[in-house]
């Protein structure tokens, strides 16, 4: 297992957060819960997390608040999506409706959301089978 914080790799805010497995995949979530949350969400909510992993990390600037009026979300949509960024190590932790910092930098955008479709995919595939 690798540390993102070699030089060249991870640089977002906290790389103690990431680690590079080359069997599991290129982002190591925060354990169990990331796999469960990729696990438990349906297609039309895990669509919408896509996006909105897309959306953050482009913007690389996070608000409940923000992600609410882009959105045009319910508070309680924003609020549950907000908790699915944070299970996943997008953002940080913090102040429900204060700024967060991304921790997912935009180049490495491409490779946390293939890591995240190749784990939803292996979990669909053990359920079905």
């Amino acid at each position: 297992m690798t540390s993102l914080a070699t030089p060249g790799a991870y640089t977002g805010l906290h790389p103690e957060l990431y680690s590079i497995d080359e069997d599991e995949g290129a982002f190591a979530l925060p354990p169990e819960a990331g796999e469960q949350l990729i696990e438990s969400v349906d297609s039309t909510d895990f669509a919408l997390l896509e996006r909105t992993i897309e959306l953050v990390v482009q913007s690389q600037a996070f608000s409940r608040v923000g992600l609410q009026a882009a959105l045009r979300l319910t508070q309680e949509s924003a609020e549950h999506l907000t908790a699915e960024l944070e299970t996943l190590g997008v953002i940080e932790l913090g102040d429900a409706d204060g700024q967060r910092d991304v921790l997912i930098a935009m180049h490495d955008l491409a490779l946390f959301l293939a890591d995240v479709r190749l784990r939803r995919r292996a979990a669909m595939t053990a359920l079905a089978a």
